[in-house]
Parts: structure tokens; sequence; C-alpha cells
């Protein structure tokens, strides 16, 4: 896990996520393949790099960040999962699992193509993870929806 800083004016889709919190993010943390930004209120924003295979060894790193940052209190997660990026069946059972139901409050997962609404619904209704998770093709909406589980 490595930290590393962004130029919010250099980056447009992390300063749209941080003009749509209203709040600049607290921290930006990067891992292999997910930039994390860490917002106040256990609000965590997750973008999967583009063309990247997710195993449970990332995941697993994504949530630790999450854990360690999230102050005893469930996080909402914003999840863009990537253009083009593949997930094993077992990063899929681990992300619906009880040890990430008990951190994460609830989760949006932005879909921006018909093929990766498809499969994200797939997820949702095969792995059913134990806790609101929501497609949606439009970030503002996504954070509307986040922000009522607060």
């Amino acid at each position: 896990m490595r930290r590393k800083e962004f130029g919010m004016a250099g980056n447009s889709i992390f300063a749209k996520i941080a003009a749509l919190m209203n709040v600049s993010p607290l921290e930006v943390l990067r891992t292999r393949i997910y930039t994390v930004e860490i917002y106040p209120d256990g609000f965590f924003y997750l973008k999967t790099d583009n063309d990247v295979h997710q195993t449970v060894r990332d995941l697993k790193e994504a949530i630790a960040i999450i854990r360690k940052h999230s102050d005893e209190k469930k996080a909402l997660v914003l999840l863009d999962t990537g253009k083009d990026s593949l997930s094993e069946k077992e990063v899929r059972e681990y992300a619906a699992s009880e040890e990430v139901n008990r951190l994460i409050k609830a989760e949006a997962i932005i879909a921006t193509t018909l093929s990766h609404q498809l499969l994200v619904n797939a997820y949702l209704r095969l792995n059913k993870p134990g806790r609101p998770s929501k497609a949606f093709r439009d970030e503002k909406k996504a954070i509307e929806w986040l922000k009522t589980f607060r």
C-alpha cells in the first residue's frame, strides 16, 4: 500500500467525486490496482484501474484500508470497477462475505456500459451481499443514494 497525492485539478474523475461530495478527500492511497479516496463520515471512493485482473489479495488490501480508516463505524463505499477489468469468482465471493458485510454499511457500484451493468447485476443477484448494494450509471445518483445511509 502506497500513499500518493493526486492533484485534484489534474485528474477529472477524482475532482468530480470531490465536487459531488462537496468536500476534498482526507487522504488518497494507492494499491496495486485501486486508488482509494478517504472522505469524512466513513465515505470511501474506490477506483479500480482499467484493464486489470482483480484478485482476492487486491480486494483484501482495499478492505484493510477501509478497516483502518473507518474508525469503528461502518463504511459507505462508492466503487468504480474500472473499464475492462475482470475479477475472479473468489473475489466476488469475498466481496459478499460476512467479513466485508461487517465493515461496509452500503455500497454503490458504478457501471457505465451495458455489459458492465449486466455483470454487476449478476454479482448482486448471485452473490447477494448482505448489505444494501446497488448499481448506478451516474456517480451523482450513487452518492445521493449512499448519503441516505449516513
